[in-house]
């Protein structure tokens, strides 16, 4: 395994900036701090490239300049960043280098599968399954409409007639959409509405998991929350729990924490308003996280 650090798609000179690459291109910024002008330029990108020290060769590498004092030719780092592997040679001409390493190349490489059930506190949130798809209302089967039906315009959920969305309120989001739940009269018709979850969240027997989300009240003879689907889930039903709102007229973060039973696989989730349903109930950012 390469112990010199992990790179993808974006270079990063780990002081100053960021610098976003098509691999054929060649792109600089800079940025000065006190009187010490800060530079970061991408130099080269090699089909192929073998390290002079230790021979081994490499494919993708991206050639990258960083000056602590630019153009001050001293204060001049070299990296060269291998897809896929990050970091791996690193040249310094700065005397003054922090860690005192003037030259740091990889030798080898560990043979290294990553575990299928990966322990915590480790988390990989791009492959882990856990999770509400589209909680923060992002993706839509249609253009987004103001009171579009829930189950027509937002990819991954379904909900009674009075469930739509909007961008009524504020923004919980990475968009101003959220889900509405305010039946035919504004809420006020004495109906329960709610959402939830169209596809069957994976989960693992027998663990912890936690529900939150933001949720807005207008009236407080309404009861709005968060829930488990009544504890229903794929291969056995389990202990239901709520993250119910408190207020009135105001964003909160709820949350609520059960117990998924001993051979449930998968469960769903759902925001309801229910009660004396005499007004409008939002919901935004609904995520799930496994907590043992």
């Amino acid at each position: 395994m390469n112990e010199l650090g992990r790179q993808a798609d974006t270079t990063t000179c780990g002081r100053c900036c960021t610098t976003l690459f098509s691999p054929r291109s060649r792109r600089s910024c800079s940025r000065t701090y006190s009187s010490e002008p800060r530079s970061v330029e991408i130099v080269a990108h090699f089909d192929s490239w073998r390290d002079p020290d230790s021979g081994i060769a490499y494919t993708d590498v991206l050639e990258l300049h960083y000056w602590g004092r630019y153009p001050e030719p001293s204060s001049r780092e070299v990296y060269h960043l291998g897809r896929g592997l990050g970091t791996i040679r690193f040249e310094s001409k700065n005397a003054q280098e922090p860690s005192g390493v003037r030259l740091q190349y990889a030798e080898r490489f560990e043979r290294f599968t990553p575990p299928d059930l990966p322990s915590l506190p480790w988390y990989d949130p791009f492959k882990s399954a856990t999770h509400v798809r589209n909680g923060f209302c992002e993706d839509f089967l249609l253009p987004p409409a103001q009171g579009g039906e829930v189950g027509r315009y937002l990819r991954g959920w379904s909900g009674s007639q009075g469930a739509v969305i909007t961008t009524d309120g504020g923004d919980q989001g990475l968009s101003p959409w959220k889900i509405a739940l305010r039946g035919s009269a504004g809420g006020g018709d004495a109906q329960a509405d709610f959402v939830v979850v169209s596809d069957w969240i994976p989960v693992t027997p027998g663990r912890r998991y936690r529900l939150s989300g933001s949720l807005w009240r207008v009236a407080r003879e309404d009861n709005v929350y968060l829930d488990f689907n009544d504890g229903v889930g794929q291969g056995g039903r389990f202990e239901d729990a709520q993250a119910i709102a408190v207020h009135t007229q105001v964003w909160e973060r709820v949350a609520a924490e059960a117990t998924i039973g001993p051979t449930t696989t998968a469960i769903k989730v759902r925001c309801v308003r229910d009660g004396a349903n005499r007004g409008n109930a939002y919901c935004d950012g609904i995520t799930l996280q496994r907590l043992d």
